[in-house]
């Protein structure tokens, strides 16, 4: 059984979803002398319309809900938040964005930065209905893929993968091809020196690992060749594996987020990531809600090409 197929029959915590090993990543203490900006990196949530759901042993709501807490407990406030796809459970029902737009309404209030990206349980017109057109969230959400200024020089690619609800590949396409690439000569036209980072829910397939064949981007290849000599980008981060894991692809680090709702594989843990972007490489938090976990605050420097 492949592995879309898997997560399609609701066996996927038996099969388990396989971590990619880290690759130029070593443990290294967050420099922690005075706050400094951040940017909290989420993956799917996957909220229900009814706030007690529960899968896999999980309340999804209960764990945003944490999550939320910790970033707004945390002494320096997260420069944006970051929530990269699956957004909704199943087939994103209006009712399910309705109660994100709820559970996150605290940021909100707060005006804080909060950028959602869609991913295969998503679905476009109920997102937007079940959000709001006078959400700020809405409004931020605008052509469905945004260019974000961050801390460090960075500029934040927030891309959209949803090919069809409720099916397990996904893909960027060529117009939005199109428009990673005009970003990325507009942002070396006007400041060569920046440092880019893409945020897509489905992750460029890897060619390695014949499970990822057809379950992540079907257009993995165009992307790669788009982006292979384009020195300004860093890093893709995904989620869509549950699963925190680092790679390489002709240079770029291939990231990819754990969950905050839940895991497909024993000994993962639910979280996030919080990112600080240095001027040689970037540096990725691990917080995951089990706090007695090992992973947790492991911090690793993923150096640039």
């Amino acid at each position: 059984m492949r592995r879309r197929d898997v997560i399609k029959s609701g066996a996927a915590a038996a099969a388990g979803l396989v971590a990619v090993p880290a690759v130029r990543s070593e443990p290294h203490a967050p420099d922690q002398a005075s706050p400094e900006p951040w940017i909290a990196l989420l993956s799917d949530p996957h909220i229900d319309t009814a706030e007690s759901k529960v899968v896999k042993g999980v309340n999804m709501a209960e764990h945003l809900t944490e999550v939320i807490h910790r970033l707004r407990a945390a002494t320096q406030r997260p420069e944006h938040v970051m929530i990269n796809g699956d957004c909704a459970l199943g087939s994103g029902e209006t009712g399910d964005y309705a109660l994100l737009r709820r559970l996150l309404s605290p940021m909100e209030d707060e005006q804080w930065s909060v950028r959602l990206a869609l991913g295969n349980h998503d679905h476009r017109e109920r997102f937007i209905e079940g959000l709001g057109r006078s959400s700020e969230i809405y409004r931020t959400f605008g052509r469905h893929h945004q260019a974000i200024r961050g801390h460090g020089n960075s500029v934040w690619l927030i891309l959209d993968s949803l090919r069809e609800t409720d099916e397990v590949a996904g893909e960027l396409g060529p117009v939005q091809r199109q428009w990673i690439s005009d970003q990325l000569d507009q942002i070396e036209a006007s400041d060569p020196t920046a440092r880019v980072f893409l945020l897509t829910h489905h992750q460029p397939e890897d060619p390695k690992d014949p499970d990822d064949d057809g379950y992540g981007l079907a257009d993995s290849n165009a992307l790669i060749d788009l982006l292979w000599n384009r020195r300004q980008v860093k890093a893709i981060f995904h989620g869509h594996k549950h699963a925190w894991g680092i790679r390489e692809a002709n240079g770029i680090h291939i990231v990819g987020l754990p969950a905050t709702s839940y895991v497909f594989k024993d000994g993962e843990q639910p979280g996030y990531v919080e990112a600080r972007v240095r001027p040689d490489h970037i540096e990725l938090t691990q917080r995951c809600l089990n706090a007695q976990h090992p992973a947790e605050g492991q911090t690793h420097a993923l150096a640039y090409r």
